[in-house]
């Protein structure tokens, strides 16, 4: 039987030390592979911010639409929420929610291909940049009231993607 310290021609002390103590000099993996694990993990954070967003679109409280009722000959605003994918704001002229709900399903299906293939990472920065301005719509089109704290936090994670892809990919 052959010891694991055996054709150590070469080989530093330590080397040496740590495979007395039973541990491999080398690893099975090819040194390609190794780099694309490690690309791989690196990657992986990419799908966070998308994913965060979808979960805030699912939300029932993401749009905010007002509705007056008339009571005793005057007339009382209610508040309606809904969630990003609810068709019925749409009816309302309040069309940005929806699309920025589909382009955010495109855009966490973009960064799941960016994380196992590493392509796509400039369709990354451009469907995130877009879905965040097109999420800032009800704000812009409607003013404040319009505007919930969830849309706003949705905004932050679809930029915060677009800075994710800078960081990621900039070279060291």
């Amino acid at each position: 039987m052959k010891k694991p310290y055996e054709n150590t021609v070469g080989t530093s002390p330590a080397r040496m030390r740590g495979m007395a103590r039973g541990q491999q000099a080398y690893s099975n993996r090819p040194a390609g592979q190794k780099r694309e694990m490690k690309n791989r993990k690196k990657r992986a954070v990419m799908v966070l911010f998308p994913l965060l967003a979808l979960v805030l679109e699912l939300l029932p409280c993401g749009v905010v639409l007002w509705f007056g009722n008339l009571q005793n000959g005057a007339v009382e605003m209610e508040r309606s929420t809904y969630s990003y994918f609810a068709p019925g704001p749409i009816g309302y002229a309040n069309f940005g929610p929806l699309i920025t709900a589909w382009a955010t399903v495109l855009l966490l299906a973009v960064s799941c291909v960016y994380w196992f293939k590493g392509k796509g990472r400039w369709s990354i920065a451009a469907l995130s940049m877009g879905s965040a301005a097109l999420s800032l719509l009800p704000l812009l089109m409607f003013g404040t009231e319009y505007f919930s704290a969830v849309g706003g936090l949705i905004t932050l994670a679809l930029a915060a993607q677009a800075v994710l892809v800078w960081i990621v990919g900039r070279k060291k």
